[in-house]
């Protein structure tokens, strides 16, 4: 990366607390358990993260950034 390029970000405000995170997985090892009661707010959080993720992959696919 050039020294004169910028990190663009986008915030994702939303967080997960996961205290004794070793407790959720699974005998498995499967993440994270039947039950756990992050499941929900974990696949929420990851799901808005994907989104971002994708969407922004598509913007940079069709879409080239020219600085000023």
């Amino acid at each position: 990366m050039a020294s004169n390029e910028r990190l663009r970000a986008v915030a994702v405000t939303e967080a997960v607390s996961l205290p004794c995170y070793w407790d959720l997985f699974d005998a498995d090892g499967s993440w994270p358990k039947r039950g756990a009661s992050c499941r929900a707010a974990a696949g929420i959080t990851l799901d808005q993260l994907s989104w971002w993720a994708r969407t922004l992959r598509d913007a940079r696919n069709d879409y080239q950034w020219r600085e000023q």
